[in-house]
């Protein structure tokens, strides 16, 4: 069970005043990938096969200003989610790289934690820098590690196990059934992208490749996990079918779709 050997990726996160930006990725030592050019994240392209409607995102953000007042509360909630969906990746990031778990470590921590040693998983790699020298992306992969002797590629969500449940009029009363957590596309096809660019460059480094994958969602409102295996060949069917169609999309925004 070899080490896995870091491809030379750069990622870059924010613009020129330090501002958050989508993940650019930057490919050196490759002479099928111009050391100049920007490839898109890998959760761009995968973006294109979510179910997700608009219609959906405003309901949400309505739904949090009737509860907040704050018509910018979405915003705020936005923020705020990421905030500690990376405070648990760095937390997760320190455990694998060190071996140790971190001082003071969050609860979400924690219930990961319990979840992966009871699974018995043996990690060989974390926050991996992936590309795909065809397609033209890059990608910033979670996790590899064994579970049951199979090499596994793991991706972490933080997310609420429960909706929120309102009555007629919109006011929130409580909370209601678990959330339904087959129909987050983008996240199954995003590990398709990662699979895909592994594959590539397992032709010219030395790398494992997973047999299987997990999506593995860690809830903020009931400190529990949930384990969804993905099909990954079929992720990576989706997923290739996403950047044809992020490719599409590109020449259409250049003029593709004007008359001349």
């Amino acid at each position: 069970m070899g080490r896995i050997i870091m491809p030379n990726i750069r990622r870059i996160d924010t613009d020129g005043d330090g501002n958050p930006i989508p993940h650019k990725y930057y490919v050196t030592g490759d002479d099928r990938v111009s050391p100049t050019k920007a490839l898109p994240g890998c959760t761009t392209l995968a973006g294109h096969a979510d179910s997700s409607s608009p219609d959906g995102l405003m309901t949400w953000a309505v739904n949090l200003y009737q509860d907040t007042g704050n018509r910018l509360e979405y915003k705020d909630s936005n923020l705020i989610a990421r905030d500690i969906g990376t405070q648990l990746h760095a937390e997760i990031e320190e455990y694998i790289t060190t071996g140790e778990e971190p001082e003071n470590a969050s609860k979400l921590f924690g219930a990961w934690f319990s979840s992966v040693n009871e699974n018995g998983v043996h990690f060989i790699a974390q926050e991996m820098l992936v590309y795909h020298p065809y397609l033209l992306y890059g990608g910033t992969l979670d996790a590899i590690g064994y579970v049951d002797g199979q090499p596994t590629l793991f991706d972490w969500k933080t997310t609420d196990e429960y909706r929120l449940k309102r009555d007629e009029d919109g006011r929130l009363t409580g909370k209601t059934n678990p959330k339904k957590f087959d129909d987050n596309i983008s996240y199954v096809v995003q590990l398709g992208g990662y699979m895909a660019a592994l594959r590539e460059m397992a032709k010219t480094e030395k790398h494992v490749l997973p047999t299987q994958a997990y999506l593995v969602y860690v809830f903020k409102d009931t400190l529990k996990t949930k384990w969804v295996k993905v099909n990954l060949d079929r992720a990576e069917e989706v997923f290739e079918e996403s950047a044809k169609l992020h490719k599409m999309i590109l020449g259409s925004k250049r003029g593709g779709l004007y008359a001349v």
